[in-house]
């Protein structure tokens, strides 16, 4: 059984490997820091729906100096991270090796497939919400649902997915990636920036003050997709974004907890990407609010 290398131990990461570990996939987390061969683990689930769940699991773990090769590596690190993560362990890739991104934002996949063509890569999009709350411990917040596929939006599922087919976690193979990845990178271009700036959780945006905020957000990243070409995105993402704020309101973004914690965010990869990335004709269609939090959840050098 060829494993399953993980960059990136950290919430989603760790998530992944606790649902690889249960499907009996052999798995390999590769970290920054060589603090021994295994990495313990517990989980906590604290969904609504669910009673609570402690789980401790032992993992093996080693740098990316290790030599083994990787014929399968699932990348969930931060978006800013994803390029040198892989470039780290680039002489350990297989030909033909599956690259599996898990991450936030748009813009990296088309990277990372241009820069290791002798790779297939797939992308990930899952609404699983967790999140670290000690060096080793982790709470689940939400299961969600998973979307995987390839941005060339072929239909045939590869190998390794049928397993994942019949997880107990929801998980489908999707044709329509890049629109899929779209759909939730407007999403949290609507939610992320603003609790980010205003520290609330993502329920806060649904009365006043920050209401008339979060309408005007919506308003202009449907224009935007509208202009790009993507109405179809454009058109679901009012009630959407309401839903996600909603269905979250208790949750921290991942974009506030990392403006919180003094690190970088993840702005460019989603709000760059929507303000620099999307094609249209000229003019672009305006958009001062988004741009105004773009400029002000830019590092300070």
């Amino acid at each position: 059984m060829n494993p399953w290398h993980i960059l990136g131990a950290g919430a989603i990461g760790s998530l992944f490997a606790l649902r690889l570990h249960d499907l009996g996939e052999s798995l390999q987390l590769i970290r920054r820091t060589d603090d021994g061969n295994t990495l313990t683990l517990t989980f906590q689930h604290a969904a609504n729906d669910k009673p609570q769940q402690q789980r401790t699991i032992v993992l093996p773990q080693q740098t990316a100096a290790a030599e083994d090769p990787i014929t399968h590596l699932l990348v969930a690190t931060k978006a800013f991270d994803v390029e040198h993560a892989i470039a780290s362990i680039a002489q350990r890739l297989l030909p033909k090796a599956t690259i599996l991104l898990v991450g936030n934002g748009m813009g990296y996949h088309e990277r990372i497939k241009d820069a290791y063509p002798q790779c297939v890569v797939y992308a990930a999009t899952t609404t699983a919400g967790c999140y670290c709350s000690g060096v080793r411990e982790r709470i689940i917040v939400s299961d969600g649902h998973t979307d995987i596929g390839r941005l060339d939006n072929q239909s045939d599922t590869p190998g390794w997915f049928r397993p994942w087919q019949r997880a107990a976690w929801s998980c489908r193979w999707r044709t329509d990636m890049t629109h899929r990845l779209l759909t939730k990178l407007a999403i949290n271009s609507v939610i992320n920036p603003p609790t980010a700036l205003h520290d609330v959780p993502n329920g806060a945006l649904l009365s006043p003050p920050l209401l008339a905020e979060f309408e005007q957000a919506i308003t202009e990243t449907a224009r935007r997709l509208h202009w790009a070409g993507f109405s179809d995105v454009a058109q679901l993402l009012p009630q959407r974004a309401i839903e996600v704020a909603s269905s979250t309101r208790h949750n921290t973004s991942s974009m506030r907890a990392d403006k919180r914690a003094g690190k970088p965010t993840e702005v460019d990869a989603i709000l760059g990407h929507l303000l620099n990335e999307l094609q249209g004709p000229a003019p672009a269609p305006e958009a001062p609010l988004l741009t105004h939090w773009f400029s002000q959840l830019q590092p300070v050098d």
